[in-house]
């Protein structure tokens, strides 16, 4: 609708009038604390490994919200609306919940917990940039940066 510059959304566009580049990547991450019983992992794990047990969700994860809960929907989530409760449950509870690398990567690995790789290919989401052709050469500095 032309209101903003920049959108970045996980699929590219369509549209003739859009020029549309990948951004970047993401994949999910199980955080478990170290006593659960999946911390001995190394490899990783997959959905159907991990759906028998009931997770801490928190409930502005975006698109990976819909993902986890189609590739687990036998799983119970216990979802929390506020960040800094979700924070708090997950350094005291058992119950495993999900981060990203782009989370462990800006913010760190949560104490106390391993974080292990979901290994499908549901769990990488791939960004693209999408920007108006007709802004495309004022925003040059910015899209050339990132190709």
């Amino acid at each position: 609708e032309g209101r903003a510059d920049i959108v970045i959304p996980h699929e590219p566009s369509q549209r003739q009038d859009v020029y549309s580049f990948p951004f970047g990547k993401e994949r999910l991450f199980l955080n478990v604390p170290k006593t659960h019983p999946l911390a001995k992992r190394t490899k990783g794990v997959t959905f159907s490994e991990i759906e028998r047990y009931s997770f801490l969700l928190y409930s502005r994860i975006g698109d990976w919200e819909a993902v986890v809960r189609k590739a687990m929907p036998e799983t119970h989530f216990i979802v929390q609306d506020n960040w800094d409760n979700f924070l708090s449950l997950t350094q005291i509870s058992a119950l495993p919940s999900f981060t990203s690398d782009l989370a462990v990567k800006y913010f760190g690995a949560p104490s106390g917990a391993v974080v292990l790789p979901l290994l499908e290919k549901e769990a990488e989401m791939t960004y693209y940039c999408h920007i108006l052709q007709k802004n495309k050469r004022e925003l040059k500095p910015f899209w050339e940066r990132y190709l």
